[in-house]
């Protein structure tokens, strides 16, 4: 089971690469088992301490405390893989089977390593005083266009659908986590 595991985390650390580089296959490379969609859950979770620790506070938010903080970004992760994955399942094919849907979610969680990842060098500028937060804020949404279409092309062949399709699931994703966003921080920030 160990070397399953550790296969399966390869695997999809390839995929990651391969999709962020448009490569079709890195589709390929992920599970659909629901054991793995569970494992693909710590994905984000792990990168979230450092995104805290780097990414300055904001202005309403310098009062509060990591435990506070990573609760709400834990809060805003999970209810927004929820939307998309209810998003997903309610607008998908009628040939997508069950395993694809769950290798979409999969990937989904995987790819926000790849997001992370491709901000890194900008992050790394900012905190080295190179380039303000300002400069680099304006660099990060153009990477965050990026992180979107990479979303749209593993969706196109994962779960075999159109451009378009694939596109309007990215963008629902991008429109389902602000509102998430707003809302959670809003009722943390009112009752905690």
């Amino acid at each position: 089971m160990l070397t399953s595991i550790k296969d399966e985390v390869r695997n999809a650390l390839w995929g990651c690469l391969e999709i962020s580089l448009y490569l079709r296959k890195g589709a390929t490379r992920f599970s659909g088992k629901k054991a793995a969609f569970y494992r693909s859950l710590l994905v984000p979770l792990f990168c979230l301490p450092l995104i805290i620790w780097i990414i300055p506070d904001a202005e309403n938010e310098t009062d509060r405390t990591f435990i506070w903080r990573f609760s709400l970004m834990c809060i805003q992760m999970y209810l927004g893989t929820a939307a998309f994955g209810t998003i997903l399942y309610g607008f998908k094919g009628k040939n997508t089977s069950f395993e694809d849907f769950l290798k979409c979610l999969t990937a989904y969680n995987w790819l926000t390593l790849s997001g992370f990842v491709v901000n890194i060098p900008l992050i790394l500028l900012a905190i080295s005083g190179v380039n303000t937060w300002d400069d680099v804020l304006a660099m990060m949404l153009l990477l965050g266009i990026y992180s979107y279409s990479f979303l749209a092309f593993m969706i196109i062949y994962v779960l075999r659908v159109s451009i378009f399709t694939a596109v309007s699931f990215a963008v629902a994703d991008l429109l389902m986590g602000e509102v998430i966003s707003n809302i959670t921080t809003y009722f943390m920030m009112k009752y905690f």
